[in-house]
């Protein structure tokens, strides 16, 4: 509701707007349409709204038939992602505003050879580090989600280990957020513990989330501290603080939702 006032009031005019469908408390598809036709600027009719969705492609098709611009899959493929920023953001700037920003940009950060126990112990973890690197493009950018994650997560948990047959609703929220950042980390194992959970929460299963939720938080607090053990070698820490903007995700961690 805070994201759909924005738009409302212009007080900030986005190049793109990129939204979960599956959102708590009011549908995505209702945010689309309250934002194409009840605010009823031109800013609001054209702005680019793009899905971020583990839905199938044919499921994706309810969201472009509802006013969404484009469709992303989650994990996301960064030449996805490359396509979809050119045709709505870059595409439409003016000449010289593309010229700077090519030359500013960072075409790759080599972060060094990680030791052999850290990638064992990522890999343990259920993290596809390897994997990760080639979705991603550049080294340093997987980093940097991988930090975001374990900046994240941990709050995710807490909220599973207050679970009670009166809040699955809260339970399946939390757990569906752990279940796509899972999968854009390229941890498929947890990502599917967490589906499996999300949709026993869903359906009621109060049993099966007792008996499977304390496994699922001990695998992702080794996710977390592979992760943190990896985040901490001196060639991460060199690679990530000499980008630009490298304190972002630090400064900005109180800042969970995104508009």
């Amino acid at each position: 509701r805070e994201a759909v006032e924005r738009i409302r009031n212009e007080t900030i005019k986005y190049d793109v707007v990129f939204m979960d469908p599956l959102l708590p408390r009011i549908d995505g598809v209702e945010v689309i349409r309250i934002i194409r036709d009840k605010i009823g600027t031109e800013y609001a009719k054209n702005l680019p709204v793009i899905a971020l969705t583990v839905s199938s492609a044919e499921g994706g098709e309810r969201f472009l038939s509802s006013g969404f611009s484009a469709l992303i899959q989650k994990p996301i493929d960064s030449i996805r992602l490359d396509t979809i920023l050119n045709q709505w953001v870059r595409d439409k700037q003016p000449e010289e505003i593309r010229l700077e920003a090519e030359r500013k940009q960072v075409n790759h950060v080599f972060i060094g050879e990680l030791p052999l126990e850290i990638l064992e112990s990522l890999e343990a973890a259920g993290v596809d580090f390897d994997r990760g690197v080639q979705y991603y493009d550049r080294e340093a950018a997987y980093v940097q989600i991988l930090q975001s994650y374990r900046l994240h997560i941990p709050e995710l948990l807490t909220k599973l280990k207050e679970i009670s047959p009166n809040n699955l609703s809260g339970y399946a929220t939390a757990v569906h957020v752990i279940k796509g950042s899972s999968y854009i980390i390229c941890a498929d194992d947890i990502g599917d513990q967490a589906e499996a959970l999300e949709q026993a929460a869903r359906t009621g299963d109060y049993k099966k989330i007792q008996t499977e939720n304390s496994a699922f938080i001990k695998q992702a607090e080794r996710v977390l501290k592979g992760i943190q053990d990896m985040l901490e070698t001196p060639a991460i820490k060199e690679a990530h603080n000499s980008l630009p903007g490298s304190g972002l995700i630090e400064k900005n961690a109180e800042c969970r939702h995104a508009v």
